[in-house]
């Protein structure tokens, strides 16, 4: 069995968490669900029907994930991180923080590990 890793950021960070992705693939008992990281473009406005697609595509896969990796970069987004934490919040997934906290859902009880960067992953993921 296979453990379903989501990762929610800015989409700016798209190209960074691609490395990141790779890295939890080739863990043993880890695979990554962020159809988002090989999304062409996120740029707005679009039309309701891309947007709808990509809401879609990322609720599904918050929904599937087993583990919610929630990555803080200290930078305002656009709000679908923020939703897509609520959603695994609701859904009791197992939520992990990187970076440093932003709102007040960052301090919920549901999130149950917390670390400073991405490179302290490592831990979690058992990668020495």
């Amino acid at each position: 069995m296979s453990f379903r890793v989501y990762l929610a950021a800015n989409f700016e960070m798209q190209e960074t968490l691609r490395g990141l992705r790779d890295q939890i693939n080739r863990t043993p008992g880890f695979r990554c669900v962020s159809a988002w990281l090989d999304a062409k473009t996120m740029a707005f406005p679009r039309g309701p029907d891309e947007a709808r697609d990509a809401a879609v595509m990322d609720s599904e896969g918050v929904e599937s994930c087993d583990i919610f990796v929630a990555i803080s970069n200290g930078q305002l987004g656009r709000g679908g991180r923020d939703s897509e934490l609520g959603m695994a919040l609701a859904l009791e997934k197992m939520v992990v923080l990187v970076g440093q906290p932003m709102h007040v859902f960052h301090y919920h009880p549901g999130v149950k590990k917390r670390y400073a960067c991405i490179e302290d992953l490592r831990d979690f993921f058992g990668w020495c």
